[in-house]
């Protein structure tokens, strides 16, 4: 849901040490 985006969003944006990965994983999720 969008909602869970932006919560994952907003937590790898706190931690971007390992925000990378979690970004790819977002991007994967928005593009379906």
């Amino acid at each position: 849901s969008t909602l869970y985006l932006v919560l994952d969003f907003s937590h790898l944006f706190r931690n971007n040490m390992v925000g990378l990965n979690d970004y790819v994983h977002l991007v994967t999720n928005l593009a379906q």
